[in-house]
């Protein structure tokens, strides 16, 4: 019975994504989760993302990585991202994906989603981490791919460039 009571405990711990010091407050390039965890990138195909509600604090924020490699997309970081993805695999989410939005100075850039490699649904339809992640950890571009590819937003570019982080 303790152990319900500390798997209970993690869990909202872990659906709060504070999973530790944070290293920044969300100005600059960051990913956030949503406010409301129980919706997919599917349900929100066709809402503007400025009416997406995220939570108040970054998941991971430009502080995070030690490189970011604009040509693929990948990026490296600091250990306290394994323990961000560590946490976000106890989540088990649904075979939707968990949501998460890519931000540059608080402003949504695109939508994304931390997707399972045991989900039964082979295009999440949007960029995707997948979980669980083998560094160096990736942004992936949709399967079935979007015109123009979301990630190679300039803001994005910037942002990582300024924070001294962006590869080639």
């Amino acid at each position: 019975m303790k152990s319900i009571g500390w798997l209970v405990l993690l869990m909202s711990l872990v659906s709060c994504a504070d999973f530790g010091e944070r290293s920044g407050d969300g100005s600059g390039w960051a990913l956030f989760r949503l406010a409301d965890s129980s919706l997919t990138v599917y349900e929100l195909r066709s809402v503007p993302l400025e009416k997406i509600a995220l939570q108040k604090r970054p998941l991971i924020t430009a502080a995070d990585l030690t490189a970011y490699s604009w040509s693929t997309h990948s990026f490296t970081g600091r250990s306290r991202l394994d323990s961000v993805f560590s946490a976000l695999l106890l989540l088990r989410g649904h075979s939707r994906g968990l949501p998460f939005m890519v931000a540059v100075d608080g402003q949504p850039v695109y939508l994304g989603s931390f997707w399972f490699a045991y989900s039964s649904i082979a295009d999440p339809g949007c960029p995707y981490i997948m979980l669980p992640p083998v560094p160096p950890y990736r942004i992936q571009a949709s399967p079935v791919g979007e015109i123009p590819d979301p990630r190679g937003d300039a803001r994005v570019s910037e942002a990582l460039s300024r924070a001294g982080i962006l590869r080639p």
